[in-house]
């Protein structure tokens, strides 16, 4: 029930807006992403990008290991730069939240799910691509690309100038 349910807000929404020219190309730029991430996702995986350093008593962002991550995003030609500017920001901050509470066990908070697929099922995802629901739409005048897996939708937006991809979130 709920598969319909999620099947029938892809079309509506789908269909709601017109069409952008160029969704087409940033449907197929969506489906490059993730043939890219399948045939990177270990390398990009193992980039270990925070830790407790030496006597500090916190878990702390490794923004060399940052730079190293974001500059595989960037060599993709997926990612746009406000893509890039948006990930750095998010590192800048999440260094902040882990000074403010301290926090030195577990999982590092907002680093406990896949960065790009929002998801701690991200190889599972990757693997079973082909069998994803694509809806190209529109948010305004920018390109929007919905992709359905299970039971969870990832929205897509998507720069109108390059196709690049601008954004990725869960609905």
């Amino acid at each position: 029930m709920r598969n319909a349910a999620i099947l029938i807000v892809l079309l509506v929404v789908g269909c709601s807006g017109p069409r952008s020219r160029d969704a087409g190309n940033c449907s197929k730029t969506v489906q490059r992403f993730f043939e890219w991430y399948d045939a990177n996702y270990y390398a990009i995986d193992s980039i270990d990008l925070a830790g407790v350093p030496g006597n500090d008593t916190c878990y702390r962002i490794r923004f060399g290991e940052v730079l190293k991550y974001l500059s595989c995003l960037q060599r993709s030609g997926l990612f746009s730069d406000k893509f890039i500017h948006d990930k750095t920001l998010f590192f800048q901050q999440l260094d902040l939240n882990f000074v403010r509470i301290r926090q030195k066990d577990g999982p590092a908070e907002g680093l406990e799910a896949d960065l790009l697929l929002l998801s701690q099922e991200a190889a599972e995802m990757l693997s079973a691509r082909g069998k994803f629901i694509y809806v190209d739409t529109t948010d305004g005048d920018r390109p929007v690309i919905l992709v359905k897996w299970q039971d969870e939708l990832r929205v897509f937006r998507m720069d109108k100038a390059s196709c690049k991809i601008d954004s990725i979130w869960l609905r």
